[in-house]
């Protein structure tokens, strides 16, 4: 089967307590996608070349020089000398104090200092600055992101995110979700990380927008496409977007 199945209508759903509540349930089954779906690289690969479309993969970064060689690593090896789906992976960085830059250029990605892109716009050190300059640095008319510090990294977390754009032109945002684990005294506890969104973000969402709160937003990895679209955002650290990111 191709991979344009995976937008088929979806199963009939159980009756929902309010019209706005069933319209999220349908939105959630015709958007929501787990990265098997599209683990036909060379189908993708041939969908990229048939739009023409240039695909970076950024990772921001701070002080990750232990975990970042290995993410090049997998994804150059994996996303650009396997399959040529990514054409450019860069890291923007806040200012590692350790060797993350030297690391990144060591295994072949590009490093920038997120300080010296618009320096006009003043530096504002944190990771939505960071996602925010590399609509500006980078080369991609798809840019995804992945943390810096992810252990058990796979190609995945790339194409995963980068699938539906290139499937769904309409689509200009998609974000990852996943069980996030916590380690405690005690051992794993399998759901328990992500605390800033559901200590915060969560309950916020739940006074001001409760039919929102299905669409999961605790997680790290996030693809946008278009830069002309979001260039058109007016915060120059992109803090507006940050809870979301």
């Amino acid at each position: 089967m191709g991979l344009k199945h995976w937008f088929a209508k979806p199963p009939h759903l159980k009756p929902a307590a309010s019209r706005e509540a069933a319209d999220v349930a349908v939105w959630l089954q015709t958007n929501t996608f787990h990265h098997s779906n599209f683990s036909d690289l060379r189908a993708l690969v041939a969908e990229k070349e048939k739009q023409g479309l240039k695909i970076s993969l950024c990772i921001p970064t701070l002080n990750e020089e232990k975990t970042i060689g290995k993410e090049i690593t997998v994804f150059k090896s994996e996303l650009m000398s396997r399959y040529p789906l990514v054409d450019e992976i860069a890291v923007i960085d806040s200012g590692s104090t350790d060797k993350t830059c030297e690391v990144a250029r060591t295994f072949g990605a590009d490093a920038y200092l997120a300080a010296d892109i618009l320096p006009e716009t003043g530096d504002r050190k944190g990771k939505g600055e960071n996602l925010w300059k590399a609509i500006y640095q980078l080369k991609g008319d798809i840019i995804i992101y992945v943390d810096a510090d992810i252990k058990n990294i796979h190609a995945r977390f790339a194409y995963g995110l980068l699938a539906p754009l290139l499937l769904k032109p309409e689509v200009k945002y998609v974000k990852a979700f996943y069980d996030r684990p916590l380690m405690i005294s005690k051992g794993v506890r399998v759901s328990g990380g992500g605390r800033v969104t559901e200590i915060l973000v969560r309950p916020l969402f739940s006074l001001f927008s409760p039919n929102s709160l299905p669409l999961f937003n605790r997680f790290p990895g996030n693809t946008r496409r278009g830069a002309r679209f979001w260039k058109a955002f007016p915060s120059p650290s992109d803090m507006v977007l940050r809870p979301l990111t």
